[in-house]
C-alpha cells in the first residue's frame, strides 16, 4: 500500500490510481454530489436545447424586430411627409384666409360700386324719361310746324294744284267760308253719319273753288301733310264727299306733301322720284275714287332768309 506524508505526495497517488480516487470520492462525497456531474453535463444539455430554440427564438424576435422597425420608420417617414403636408396645407388655409379676406374686401367695394351705379343707373333713367318726354314734345312740335309749313306751303301752291288737275283756279276759300258752308241750308241732306263728320270738314286744309274744263264751278277739297299718309287720303275722300252734299257742284278730292309714306303705292308712281299722278281707293257703293297727289316742291322747304 502506498505511502505518502504530505498532501501533494497524496495527489499523485491520486492521479496515478484512478480506483484509489473513485473510492476515496465516494467515501468522501454524498451519491447526489457525485450525481452533480452527470446531472450538470444533462442540464448543460437542456440549457443547449434552451439556448437553440432562444436562439431560434431570438432570430425570429430579431427579424420581427427589424420588421417593425422598418415600419416604424415607414410611419416615422409618413408622419413626417403628413407633417409637411399639414404644414403646407396650413399655409395654403392662412394664405386662403387672407384672400378670402381680400375678396371680402373687393366684394364690400364691389357692392358700394354697385350701389353707386344703381343710383346712376336711377338718375341716367330719369334723365332718359325726362329727355324722352322732351323728345316726343319735340317731334310733336316738329309735326305741328312741318304741318303748318307745308299747309302754308300748299295754300301758295293752290293755283299751281288747280292748274296741273286741268282746272282754273278761281279762289281759296277761307276758314269762315268753310265754316259757314258746313253750316248752310244743304246740311239737312247731309246723313247721320257725314252730321258727325262735319267737324272734321270744318277743320279741312283747303276747299278751294275752281272751274272745270267745261268751264262749269267745282271744289277741291285738299289734305296737306308733311308725309302723305293713308288717313289723310281718306280724309281728302270724306271731306270732298261732304262738299259735294253741300255745293251739288261737281268735286275732287286731293293731297299733297313733300313725302309719302311706305304703305302707299300709287298708280303708276316712279319707284325714286315724285310725279302728278292719280291714287285708287278701295270701292265704294258706286265706283272706285281717284285721288290726285301733288308732290310738293323740296325747294319750299327752304326758310327764307
Amino acid at each position: 500500500m502506498a505511502t505518502f506524508s504530505t498532501v501533494d505526495e497524496l495527489i499523485r497517488i491520486l492521479d496515478s490510481d484512478p480506483e484509489l480516487l473513485e473510492a476515496l470520492q465516494a467515501r468522501l462525497l454524498t451519491r447526489r454530489l457525485l450525481n452533480l456531474p452527470q446531472e450538470f453535463d444533462e442540464h448543460r444539455k437542456e440549457f443547449k436545447e434552451l439556448r437553440q430554440e432562444f436562439d431560434e427564438h431570438r432570430e425570429e424576435f430579431n427579424e420581427f424586430k427589424a420588421e417593425t422597425n422598418a415600419r416604424f420608420d415607414g410611419i416615422d417617414a409618413s408622419i413626417g411627409s403628413l407633417r409637411e403636408d399639414v404644414s403646407s396645407l396650413q399655409g395654403d388655409v392662412t394664405s386662403l384666409r387672407e384672400d378670402v379676406s381680400s375678396l371680402q374686401g373687393d366684394v364690400t367695394s364691389l357692392q358700394g360700386d354697385v350701389t353707386s351705379l344703381q343710383g346712376d343707373v336711377t338718375s341716367l333713367r330719369e334723365e332718359v324719361d325726362d329727355l324722352q318726354v322732351k323728345t316726343g314734345r319735340l317731334i310733336t312740335d316738329m309735326g305741328h310746324l312741318k304741318g303748318s309749313h307745308a299747309h302754308t306751303a300748299a295754300i301758295q301752291s293752290a293755283p299751281v294744284i288747280s292748274e296741273i288737275m286741268g282746272f282754273k283756279w278761281v279762289r281759296t276759300l277761307s276758314e269762315l267760308e268753310i265754316y259757314r258752308m258746313a253750316h248752310s241750308e244743304q246740311t239737312s241732306d247731309i246723313g247721320a253719319e257725314r252730321r258727325r263728320r262735319l267737324q272734321s270738314f270744318r277743320s279741312s286744309d283747303i276747299i278751294m273753288e275752281a272751274l272745270n274744263e267745261n268751264g262749269e264751278t267745282c271744289y277741291v277739297a285738299v289734305e296737306v301733310s308733311y308725309t302723305i299718309r293713308q288717313n289723310d287720303i281718306a280724309r281728302a275722300v270724306d271731306h270732298k264727299n261732304i262738299a259735294a252734299a253741300l255745293t251739288g257742284a261737281p268735286t275732287y278730292a286731293a293731297v299733297a306733301g313733300y313725302y309719302q309714306d311706305d304703305g302707299i303705292k300709287p298708280d303708276g308712281a316712279p319707284a325714286d322720284e315724285w310725279a302728278e299722278w292719280t291714287l285708287a281707293q278701295p270701292e265704294t257703293a258706286d265706283a272706285p275714287e281717284r285721288v290726285f297727289c301733288y308732290p310738293m316742291p323740296r325747294k319750299t322747304l327752304q326758310a327764307d332768309l
